[in-house]
């Protein structure tokens, strides 16, 4: 079981420019579109999905760095723990956008990578076509 585990895509994009999107906890709905609506009120952030609402806290952030981290506090799989880090790197053409998630599930039996792995990919892949274009 994997419940430490990241997913990354390159993008053909300048960082900042990237950043500025992914950047911004505000806009996460835009491009991961299986939430169907977002909202922040300090560093609290609720983002709804078909499942229902998942109540997060607002982590370290470094726009120089162009990271920011948050952690599940409520809705999905209940956690003993979780941090979560979203992350826009300059790579050759363009740039690395990875996110990580590190939890501890009160259920063992839950495999957060089996269980969140595809949709975040599927997340990032619909940022590489928001900034690429195609299909």
């Amino acid at each position: 079981m994997a419940n430490d585990f990241t997913v990354t895509i390159d993008i053909s994009e300048a960082p900042d420019r990237v950043w500025n999107l992914v950047g911004d906890p505000r806009r996460v709905a835009e491009w991961f579109t299986i939430l169907t609506a977002c909202t922040v009120d300090g560093n609290e952030r609720r983002v709804t999905t078909p499942r229902g609402e998942i109540v997060e806290t607002l982590g370290k952030r470094s726009d120089p760095e162009r990271f920011y981290e948050y952690s599940v506090i409520s809705g999905g799989a209940p956690m003993h723990s979780h941090v979560a880090r979203m992350s826009v790197e300059e790579v050759p053409g363009g740039c690395r956008v990875s996110w990580r998630q590190n939890g501890s599930p009160i259920d063992a039996d839950v495999d957060l990578e089996a269980r969140l792995g595809g949709v975040m990919l599927a997340g990032l892949e619909t940022l590489k076509v928001m900034f690429e274009g195609g299909a």
